[in-house]
């Protein structure tokens, strides 16, 4: 049975990338394997949320993340880094929380870090 390989290298590198839609399609070949990877009405975009002036003009507000949630205390993130170093002497509670994320991914669910 024939299968087709994809052979890219540094020579086509950058045809590979255009290809799937990291950078703009330049050439029919490009444009082609992008519209396979994604087909004509397979992607909904919001058109009333885009403003194609403000892009081209540059005047789109950023938004600020938030990622106070995501920050560990300075002192738990010693002990969680002590603890992928394998130092002996970590607390209960850091054990418990390692134990707790490993039943987690036995049992399929994902680590909420």
């Amino acid at each position: 049975m024939a299968t087709k390989s994809i052979n890219i290298n540094k020579d086509n590198i950058y045809e590979w990338i255009c290809s799937t839609g990291y950078l703009l399609p330049q050439i029919e070949i490009e444009l082609d394997r992008l519209e396979k990877l994604y087909p004509v009405g397979s992607i909904v975009v919001n058109e009333s949320a885009i403003d194609p002036f403000v892009i081209i003009n540059g005047t789109r507000q950023r938004k600020a993340l938030s990622i106070s949630n995501l920050e560990l205390a300075s002192d738990e993130q010693e002990q969680l880094r002590m603890a992928a170093r394998k130092h002996t002497d970590l607390p209960q509670e850091i054990i418990d929380q390692i134990k707790r994320n490993q039943q987690k991914r036995d049992d399929g669910r994902t680590d909420n870090f």
